[in-house]
């Protein structure tokens, strides 16, 4: 199948008439080897150069049409061919002038429909980013449900994806819907951008479908292009995964609950560790963090540890300042400005589906990562990433509230632990359990 492709991109950029004319021409060279001879030497480096610059393509699996560009002087010169050889006995004339009449029709064609400007290329991205600065969005993912992908990332300096995974075999567009919507609670936001007809239905689809995954639809802006219609679609959490503002009354009636699953989860207890000891050493070692190396000892919750051998994102070494207190009354107060900081639990939970709750308070800009980390009671197996949570505002309190569900382990998993990360800013962390269901 990439084979045709790529010969639709290669034919479209050479130009479809002498495309027509390009073959017969490569044709003349490989039946007639005497007319390489002298001077026309020259058509075996064409030859030569449009076969090696297909195959380097192909091999590169290459699809996009500008990559194709190289080909336009030797196609050209290839399509010529036929033309200077129509007087020999090595074509029929009549078979010429098919061949010309049919360049004729295609070059009439194309001149009466020349490529049009595609303004909503460029009001998509500008659109998408002022939602996002006005949302205080700092997890977002862009989908194209067309080719334009990389053109319109360009032209709005962001990155955008493919909603077609281009590695895959393509899926239904529901079934893919399905795909990508099991990762959306690692983003606070999708933007789903639609070319085609009857956009409202497939909106109105898109919408209900949502709501099986905690989302809110809605459209963002329309554009026209030509007789078709592109629609960009907004694709958000419902409240109830933003978390919701408590109060101080109610983060202490929740702290003084003994946590049912997760032990020490309201970080209560602290004992004092060796920074110059591992795991604390390694973050020194790792990633040159300046506070570890000064301080020699320090409190940290019972039954939680630090994990610096996961992270999701990496520094220069040097540049990241992490440092956290301790508060028997308030809970576990990390800064990590530039950077993160993953600590898990010790408690081993058996696999099976949870509701859990998370209460912190952070500054604007700062992140909650969950992850689980799985294992089968004599090896790790895997870390399944859960849910990303951000704060839009400094010194918020929040409650946020998650479920771990049995299908998210692998089969080969009988337990697992909790791992919280913190990023991007300063986090309080004050509860955290879950409660099987």
């Amino acid at each position: 199948m990439w084979i045709l492709e790529m010969i639709d991109a290669a034919s479209h950029v050479v130009f479809p008439p002498l495309f027509i004319l390009l073959l017969p021409g490569l044709a003349v060279i490989c039946r007639k080897p005497d007319w390489l001879n002298g001077r026309r030497r020259i058509w075996l480096f064409l030859l030569f150069a449009f076969v090696t610059m297909m195959l380097w393509r192909g091999m590169l699996v290459a699809e996009v049409r500008r990559y194709f560009c190289v080909l336009i002087v030797p196609g050209i010169c290839l399509a010529a061919l036929p033309l200077l050889l129509s007087e020999k006995a090595l074509f029929w004339r009549g078979a010429m002038r098919i061949f010309l009449l049919i360049y004729v029709c295609f070059a009439v064609g194309k001149a009466l429909n020349p490529p049009f400007h595609k303004g909503y290329l460029l009001e998509l991205g500008d659109d998408i980013k002022a939602d996002i600065a006005s949302e205080k969005f700092f997890e977002y993912k862009v989908w194209l449900d067309f080719d334009e992908d990389q053109r319109a990332g360009y032209y709005a300096d962001m990155e955008m994806y493919p909603f077609q995974d281009r590695l895959l075999p393509e899926k239904e567009f529901f079934a893919r819907y399905d795909d990508i919507m099991g990762m959306f609670n690692l983003y606070d936001v999708y933007y789903l951008v639609l070319r085609g007809d009857n956009l409202d239905e497939l909106t109105a689809e898109l919408t209900e479908r949502g709501r099986r995954y905690g989302a809110e639809t809605t459209v963002l802006a329309d554009y026209a292009e030509r007789s078709r219609d592109v629609r960009t679609l907004k694709i958000e959490h419902d409240a109830d995964f933003n978390g919701r503002l408590i109060s101080q009354e109610e983060l202490a009636s929740l702290r003084s609950k003994t946590p049912e699953t997760v032990k020490n989860g309201n970080f209560s207890i602290f004992s004092k560790v060796n920074l110059t000891e591992s795991p604390w050493r390694d973050f020194v070692e790792k990633f040159g963090v300046k506070e570890f190396s000064a301080l020699e000892s320090g409190e940290f919750p019972v039954d939680w540890i630090v994990n610096p051998h996961h992270t999701v994102t990496l520094p220069g070494v040097g540049l990241r300042i992490i440092n956290f207190t301790g508060d028997v009354d308030n809970g576990l107060k990390i800064a990590s400005p530039d950077g993160g900081l993953i600590i898990n639990s010790r408690t081993q939970i058996p696999m099976g589906s949870y509701s859990g709750v998370i209460a912190a308070s952070g500054s604007e800009g700062s992140k909650i990562r969950l992850f689980l980390y799985c294992d089968n009671g004599a090896a790790f197996v895997v870390t399944v990433p859960l849910a990303v949570f951000t704060f839009k505002s400094d010194n918020e309190l929040k409650e946020f509230c998650f479920t771990v569900d049995k299908s998210l382990f692998p089969d080969n998993t009988d337990r697992f632990r909790l791992a919280i990360g913190v990023e991007s800013g300063t986090v309080t962390l004050h509860y955290c359990d879950l409660q099987s269901r």
